[in-house]
């Protein structure tokens, strides 16, 4: 009897899910990740959320030449926007404070602030 299995690439969310998935329908699955942990540079933090001001130079000017890409409106082979607003909450170490959440404009500061507030009273 031939065994074959699956080797998914990255311990990040999508990763991880997509690992634990194919090992519930029975599949032998093989979870490769380069880093210490599982999940350190986690697909949400830099997937789940359009962040211009995220990550080094080259993948902030990245992120802002994506922007009109990301913003245009629903077409017929993509039924659903690709971006919508929605409020964040930035966690941080004590020694991180203030300079660890990014930049924000309009309505949307209000309700970061009001989000920090609460996590800091924590």
């Amino acid at each position: 009897m031939e065994k074959r299995g699956i080797v998914v690439i990255g311990a990040g969310i999508a990763g991880a899910s997509v690992a634990a998935e194919l090992a519930g329908s029975g599949q032998d699955v093989v979870l490769l990740e380069r880093e210490m942990a599982p999940g350190y540079h986690t697909t949400g933090r830099s997937a789940a959320l359009y962040a211009p001001s995220y990550g080094p130079v080259v993948i902030r000017a990245l992120t802002r030449a994506s922007r009109a890409a990301f913003q245009a409106p629903p077409t017929s082979g993509r039924p659903h926007p690709l971006l919508k607003p929605r409020g964040v909450l930035v966690q941080a170490r004590r020694d991180q404070g203030p300079r660890a959440a990014p930049p924000c404009k309009g309505a949307h500061c209000a309700l970061r602030t009001a989000h920090c507030a609460r996590a800091r009273a924590w």
